[in-house]
């Protein structure tokens, strides 16, 4: 996460993070939800940061 907060910046991480948490209330989200939702907040390219921390994206 400090790796991607850094990447995309401190107000589309900061928003991210709150949509995710909205959007994710009183449900269970999936992998594909959190990329989903993050992808709506950057068009930055943290594809690296996803090799490096997720094996199955």
């Amino acid at each position: 996460m400090k790796d991607l907060r850094g990447r995309i910046g401190d107000e589309a991480f900061f928003a991210f993070l709150q949509d995710y948490y909205n959007q994710g209330r009183e449900r269970i989200v999936s992998g594909d939800d959190f990329f989903r939702i993050l992808d709506t907040h950057t068009d930055a390219d943290y594809s690296d940061i996803v090799s490096e921390y997720f094996k199955n994206r």
